[in-house]
């Protein structure tokens, strides 16, 4: 199957996923308790004042036009309009995405740059102290709330040592390096949750080509270790791919308590304002958005892995 072809079938596959994920959003808003009216308008709107307000903005409509044109709006790329704050949603989240993909990518680059080596390490002492304390290091990161490794590392690099931000991000206009010191204990938190994922892949990846009878064959005639590792490494490319992917999503994902802790104006910190006001338009827009991002990232993913793996491209 060519690279064109590829592409196409993908991005064909995403297209019900995202349908599921508009329908599940839309019935969710609209079985959650509270009315849009209610909340904009206050406990002392008159019924008229309501009515009019309900079919201003189509709430009076039957819920099946309702869905119709929620759908239409969303493919559109128009997300309505904030009860509560009387903006375009995309305008808002526009605004907060930012910080959010920003300290997402950062987290991803610090799980690769140390995920990889530490991985590899491990799996050159496999079963020594080293590799058991490494894989039951790894193993535990994955158990410690996100919210708690947030407030570990304020309480050691922002008050303790003062070495960095205790929260906020860096305003419009500052320099890189001031950017840059309130993104990293945000996105550290951000990549401890997937960095013992990331090494315990790794290790696995590299034992299991290390014991192939070549590798061992090769090493009998003096070949280096490091070779093989290498080797290795290559041979992971796909499923090294197919975790980072899957590590980006859950990290854009998982921003709410990040930035909640971090107090970082982004798309969790968002999320929170929406729920805490009832603002269920701003929330479904958000939860689409972030449904989007997560669904075009894996669709990159399983695009470059299939041009990469020529088996893949064959079971398609």
């Amino acid at each position: 199957m060519r690279t064109v072809q590829i592409v196409l079938f993908r991005i064909l596959q995403a297209i019900p996923t995202l349908f599921v994920v508009g329908t599940v959003v839309f019935i969710t808003m609209r079985i959650i308790p509270g009315d849009p009216a209610r909340v904009v308008l206050g406990e002392n709107a008159t019924d008229e004042q309501l009515s009019e307000y309900r079919a201003a903005n189509g709430l009076d409509r039957p819920l099946l036009l309702q869905y119709v044109q929620w759908l239409i709006d969303m493919l559109s790329g128009n997300f309505g309009r904030s009860y509560v704050l009387d903006e375009p949603v995309s305008k808002l989240i526009a605004a907060q995405a930012f910080p959010t993909i920003a300290n997402a990518l950062l987290a991803l680059a610090i799980v690769l740059v140390l995920g990889i080596p530490i991985g590899v390490y491990s799996a050159t002492k496999v079963g020594s102290f080293r590799d058991k304390f490494v894989s039951g290091a790894a193993a535990l990161s994955g158990t410690i709330p996100s919210f708690v490794m947030s407030l570990l590392l304020i309480a050691v690099f922002a008050v303790a040592l003062k070495a960095l931000p205790s929260g906020g991000f860096a305003a419009t206009g500052a320099g890189f390096a001031e950017t840059v010191s309130h993104m990293i204990l945000p996105a550290t938190a951000l990549a401890l949750t997937q960095l013992g994922y990331m090494v315990r892949m790794v290790r696995s990846s590299v034992i299991d080509e290390l014991s192939q009878s070549y590798v061992l064959a090769q090493r009998a005639r003096g070949y280096g270790v490091m070779k093989s590792v290498r080797r290795a490494l290559r041979n992971a490319a796909v499923p090294l791919l197919t975790v980072s992917g899957q590590s980006l999503g859950l990290m854009v994902a998982g921003s709410v308590i990040i930035e909640t802790v971090f107090t970082i104006s982004g798309l969790g910190q968002l999320t929170i304002n929406a729920i805490s006001r009832s603002d269920f338009a701003l929330l479904a827009g958000v939860v689409m958005f972030i449904s989007v991002i997560v669904i075009s990232i894996n669709l990159v993913v399983d695009i470059a892995c299939s041009i990469l793996d020529p088996r893949l491209r064959r079971a398609q």
